[in-house]
This record gives structure tokens, sequence and C-alpha cells, in this order.
């Protein structure tokens, strides 16, 4: 549900439309991942898991959510993607300049040399 007209649908919009999943006997709503992304792989390349993505709202909307959500017993579940982050992911900024603390929260490998010279991921991926 689209709540400012922009062709998003949003949280504003879901809560809005909570009373009525209530009257379908919906008891929980299913989010795909709603957190900041620069949504190059549909939002699962997070870059903050503390923020939502301004597209879907704000945090005071998603807690709004949540809080009409639980006086209707509605469960809410995320999507909640861990192991795949944005490049722009603070974490893995962090990571990839060899912060001591987060070093090992990202699997870094070079690469492989191929038989032209150049250099092909580390894996078998086309």
């Amino acid at each position: 549900m689209d709540s400012n007209g922009d062709g998003i649908g949003d949280i504003p919009g879901i809560t809005n439309r909570l009373e009525y999943l209530k009257e379908l006997k919906v008891d929980a709503v299913f989010l795909s991942s709603i957190f900041k992304s620069p949504l190059r792989d549909f939002g699962y390349d997070v870059s903050d898991y503390y923020s939502i993505h301004p597209d879907y709202g704000t945090m005071d909307e998603f807690e709004n959510l949540l809080r009409k959500a639980r006086e209707l017993n509605i469960k809410v579940l995320l999507d909640f993607i861990p192991n795949h982050t944005s490049n722009e992911s603070e974490w893995f900024v962090k990571s990839a300049n060899k912060d001591e603390y987060y070093s090992d929260w990202y699997i870094w490998e070079t690469g492989h040399m191929d038989n032209h010279g150049l250099r092909s991921p580390p894996n078998n991926w086309v």
C-alpha cells in the first residue's frame, strides 16, 4: 500500500491496512527487506541494519506499525539477511580496511589468475 503517492508501498501504507487484514483473519505479515540499502540487489544489499530505507518510511513509522500490529495481535516478520550486506555497509568498509575488530567479518580472497593473465573471481561463478 502506497501512502504517499510515490508508487512504492511503504510502512504507513501497511499500518493503514492492518485493521482490514485483521478482519481477514490475518495473524502475521511478512516484510521483505526494509533496511537502508542502495537497492542494487532489491534491498538485500543492506548498508545499515539500524535504519529504514527512506522509500519505505522512518523508524518512528516502523515502531508505530509494530505498536498497532501488537494491539491487533498481528505478528510482524522481517526478512533479515545478516550474511549479505552492501559494500556501503559500515561493517564491510571496516573489514575491507582491515579494522582489527571487523577483519574476519567477511572472507577476503584475491581470486585466481587465468591462462590469459587476467584475475578471475575466487569461485566458479560465471
